[in-house]
């Protein structure tokens, strides 16, 4: 109606006006889709058929879960008319059959169901996604804690505990620093395009796969695909090239390379408008944020939220040569060995100077190195290298500087605080 009233030149049009009133124009934006032009990328369960073991890693791993359709193979929370109630945030988490929906406060300041569309990781924590207008899709500020119950989780919390936002604050979770079409998407989808409209305020974004599937680390794989499926089928069709149609050539990729292609995601940086480029450099696609004091503590360890980028490549593990993929398995995404095994790899007494030649021949899991009982909190290399800061409210995040602890240039570093 107020469109129609603006629309009026005087009382005298008005009986005619509402005769002949135009439909409301459609609202611009439209929620996420998968892209319709393949752009070389193959279909999200393409892999499945020939790359069953790296496949079954993969489907528990962090980049998986990184967004879900709300399912209840999916959703970790309670949704079991759940209540929350803390600093006048009020919110019912509840079902309707196979949907799942909260009732808390929407843009207008009032109480409004939304239905929940998608998960958003899965350990320690899982997000909710929910839509609104202008292809917007919103992440809900309240969270589940999905460690176990001893630990303290299995229960709703605030991402800003004890504060409450007005609907007109960008951290309400209506607002922009919420919205994931701009601030999340493109590190939890696979070669997604925001599809941003400044003239309307809007959103059509679309992705090639919905979470971070392999193509996000292996690029576009449409000719990959073809070839092997011609292959498998007895064909005599020739490999594209020397690394069979895959967007990347990881094996070919050095250490820097290869941390170049997770630096995207794995650090706090300023996007370019390319959104992600397998097999391109990291300036290419973004610029990572400076060392700054509201960000890193004077001696260089993490102080805000920057990820793991920006502090590895300060560390003399980045100068020597070490990779993402000399500690963690790139499938799983976990550690490959718990404990100070992954460390004594190559700090030990017989270290693989053929590749790294300046590592010292030594005892480091001793008493004489780290002065702590053997097997202790204490004694963990990672504990006193690698301390962690909790973001998130609940979520611990090494730092990946490896530094040796200096507690005189500032006050970050807990030398040998457990984890």
């Amino acid at each position: 109606m107020t469109c129609l009233l603006s629309a009026l030149w005087g009382g005298i049009w008005f009986i005619a006006t509402l005769a002949h009133a135009a439909p409301e124009p459609a609202s611009p934006g439209q929620l996420p889709a998968l892209a319709a032009k393949a752009a070389g990328y193959a279909a999200e369960a393409s892999c499945l058929g020939c790359h069953d073991s790296q496949v079954a890693q993969w489907k528990g791993s962090d980049h998986a879960w990184a967004m879900r359709h709300a399912t209840p193979d999916n959703v970790l929370g309670d949704f079991n008319d759940a209540h929350f109630d803390e600093a006048g945030v009020k919110a019912r988490f509840f079902r309707k059959g196979e949907d799942y929906f909260v009732n808390l406060e929407g843009e207008e300041g009032k109480p409004v169901d939304v239905k929940v569309l998608y998960t958003f990781g899965h350990d320690p924590l899982q997000q909710y996604l929910v839509a609104l207008s202008r292809g917007r899709l919103q992440a809900l500020t309240l969270a589940w804690d999905s460690r176990p119950r001893a630990q303290g989780g299995q229960r709703w919390f605030s991402l800003y505990p004890g504060q409450r936002f007005a609907t007109s604050d960008p951290l309400h979770w209506t607002g922009r620093y919420q919205n994931w079409n701009a601030m999340c998407a493109d590190c939890h989808s696979t070669a997604l395009d925001k599809g941003y409209d400044d003239k309307s305020d809007s959103f059509t974004t679309t992705w090639h796969e919905q979470t971070v599937g392999c193509q996000a680390c292996h690029g576009p794989s449409q000719s990959h695909v073809t070839w092997a499926n011609q292959h498998k089928a007895g064909g005599s069709a020739k490999a594209p090239d020397d690394h069979y149609g895959l967007g990347v050539d990881t094996r070919a990729l050095d250490s820097k390379g290869q941390v170049e292609q997770c630096a995207f995601c794995h650090s706090r940086r300023q996007g370019l408008g390319t959104g992600q480029q397998p097999g391109h450099p990291q300036l290419d696609q973004s610029l990572p944020t400076t060392l700054r004091a509201s960000l890193y503590h004077a001696d260089g360890q993490i102080d805000g939220e920057v990820y793991e980028f920006d502090s590895f490549v300060q560390s003399k593990m980045s100068a020597a040569g070490v990779g993402c993929t000399d500690c963690h398995n790139p499938h799983t995404t976990k550690i490959k060995l718990e404990g100070n095994g992954l460390c004594l790899q190559c700090h030990n007494p017989q270290p693989p100077t053929s590749r790294f030649p300046d590592l010292q021949a030594r005892e480091y899991d001793s008493k004489a190195h780290h002065h702590h009982e053997p097997g202790s909190a204490g004694a963990q290399c990672v504990n006193c290298h690698m301390p962690t800061k909790t973001y998130m409210v609940v979520d611990p995040r090494r730092d990946h500087s490896l530094r040796i602890p200096r507690p005189d240039p500032g006050q970050s570093w807990a030398p040998c605080r457990p984890a």
